[in-house]
Parts: structure tokens; sequence; C-alpha cells
């Protein structure tokens, strides 16, 4: 009996999990597992490196930025479309609509 309810509890959580994910739009879910290797949560809040995208000469970019209050970091130097192409940003300043995509320590898509 006790086996059957850890099924139940492992199979609700599975569903609650996949849900969650299919808010999220295929390319996002691209892009995520394309920087899954820098993401990274060492502190919620203080230190975190997320998933962000925006729009940058017209084009819809997508790339990793730091969360570090304490912590003097320069502005990403590159991100990439959903088709994987690789855009350099030549001024930063010029992205527009900077959305977060995906936070690493709650581990959710915020799209």
């Amino acid at each position: 009996m006790k086996r059957i309810m850890f099924l139940a509890l492992a199979i609700v959580l599975f569903m609650a999990c996949e849900k969650e994910d299919q808010n999220a739009s295929p390319c996002s879910k691209k892009l995520k597992s394309h920087f899954n290797k820098e993401l990274r949560c060492i502190k919620k809040g203080e230190y975190e490196t997320n998933l962000y995208k925006g729009v940058y000469k017209g084009k819809t970019v997508y790339f990793v930025d730091d969360v570090c209050i304490s912590c003097l970091t320069a502005s990403p130097e590159y991100g990439y479309t959903c088709d994987l192409e690789k855009v350099d940003f030549d001024n930063f300043n010029e992205l527009a609509n900077k959305t977060i995509v995906y936070n690493s320590c709650s581990k959710k898509y915020t799209e």
C-alpha cells in the first residue's frame, strides 16, 4: 500500500512539473537547454545566473545574465536567436524589452 501511495505521489509531482514546462515556449526550452551549463543559483536574489530574452537590432535574442548585488559584472557580450544564430552585442544598451525567461533558483519558466 505504501508503494502505491508513493507511486501516486510521484506521478502527481511529475505531472505538476510537466504542466509548468508546458507554459514555456519551445524556443525558451531550446535556449534553456543550450545555456544549461551556465545557469546556476548560488544564493537566491544575491547571486544567480538566469536566462533572459530581449530585442536587439530587430531580433529576439536569448542570453544569460548574472544577478549579483555585490559584484561588478559586465553586460552579456552575445546572445542567440531561436535558430541558434549567435548575435554579438556591440552595445548592450540597445537591447530592448529585457525579460527573464527562466529563473535558475526557482527552476521555473516565467513566460
